[in-house]
C-alpha cells in the first residue's frame, strides 16, 4: 500500500484496537488517524475535517443505535466520506442495519489489519470522498451546487443573490445557517440541533452566537425587501419553524 496523508476517522472502545490502528494506518501506511470512543466526539470531527474514511465500531446496547444514527445522520445530510461499520456480534441482522442506516462496507470482529486495510484502501480508491466530499470553510461544508431559501439564491462561493437584484457576501457560519433552514422546509429546526449543524457537536449550546448571526441575516433579508420571519418563526426556546411556504416580499423599513 502507498503512503498517504488520508485522514481516517476511528470511532471504536476498544483501547488495544485504537493502539494498532495508530501502530498500522498512521506508523507505517503515512495516514493521519482520528481516534475517539464516543459519537459525540465522532460527530465534531466529522463536522470539523476533510475526512476521507471513518471506521465505526457499532458497540453494544443503547450504543448501538446512537452509532447507528450518527450514520444514518451523515447520510442525510449528503457527507461524502465512506464509511466501514465493525462489530462483534455474530447475528446478520445487525449488519443489514448498518448497511440500511448508510454503511459502505462491513466486517466482524476479529478482523485481520490487513484485510481491513485493504477494505480502507478501496474505499479511498473508489473515488465516492473525492466527487462528492465537499469543500469546507470555517467548518461548513459548502454548498455544491447553489440553493434557494427566501427568496434569496445562495451560491457556493458564499454569495446571495436576492429578487430585488441586490447580492450580499455571506460568511460560512451564515451559509451554513441558511442550508439548514433550507433542508427542512416545512418542518421545525431545534435550537441545539442547529448549533452543532454549524459549530460542530461539541459547542456550547448555550452561547449566543447563534443569535447574532440570525440578527445579521434578519437585517440582509430586510435590506433586500423580505422579511425572515415570515420563514422561520421561532417557537418558544425549542427552534423555529421553517415554513414550506412561497416566498412572500416583505414592506421595506424606512430608516430616520
Amino acid at each position: 500500500m502507498r503512503k498517504s496523508r488520508r485522514h481516517i476517522l476511528l470511532l471504536e472502545d476498544s483501547r488495544d484496537i485504537h493502539v494498532a490502528f495508530a501502530a498500522l494506518f498512521q506508523r507505517v501506511y503515512g495516514y493521519v488517524l482520528h481516534s475517539v470512543s464516543s459519537v459525540k466526539d465522532a460527530l465534531g470531527v466529522a463536522g470539523r475535517l476533510n475526512v476521507d474514511v471513518a471506521v465505526v465500531d457499532l458497540a453494544y446496547g443503547e450504543e448501538i443505535s446512537a452509532r447507528l444514527n450518527m450514520i444514518r445522520e451523515w447520510r442525510t445530510r449528503s457527507v461524502g466520506f465512506p464509511v466501514i461499520a465493525t462489530s462483534a456480534h455474530d447475528y446478520d441482522g445487525l449488519a443489514t442495519e448498518a448497511f440500511t442506516a448508510g454503511a459502505d462496507d462491513y466486517v466482524r470482529k476479529p478482523f485481520h489489519f490487513g484485510e481491513m486495510a485493504a477494505r480502507i484502501e478501496r474505499q479511498i480508491s473508489r473515488g465516492r470522498n473525492e466527487s462528492a466530499r465537499l469543500p469546507k470553510l470555517d467548518g461548513i461544508r459548502l454548498p455544491a451546487t447553489a440553493f434557494e431559501f427566501a427568496g434569496a439564491v445562495i451560491h457556493p462561493d458564499l454569495r446571495a443573490n436576492f429578487p430585488d437584484g441586490t447580492a450580499v457576501q455571506l460568511s460560512a457560519k451564515q451559509v451554513g445557517i441558511l442550508q439548514e433552514f433550507a433542508r427542512h422546509s416545512g418542518a421545525l429546526v431545534l435550537r441545539n440541533d442547529l448549533i452543532h449543524a454549524v459549530w460542530g457537536a461539541d459547542a456550547n449550546t448555550n452561547s449566543k452566537s447563534l443569535d447574532q448571526y440570525l440578527y445579521v441575516l434578519r437585517r440582509l433579508f430586510r435590506a433586500a425587501g423580505i422579511d425572515l420571519t415570515q420563514h422561520i418563526t421561532p417557537v418558544l426556546r425549542v427552534g423555529w419553524r421553517v415554513s414550506g411556504q412561497p416566498t412572500r416580499r416583505a414592506p421595506l423599513l424606512v430608516q430616520r
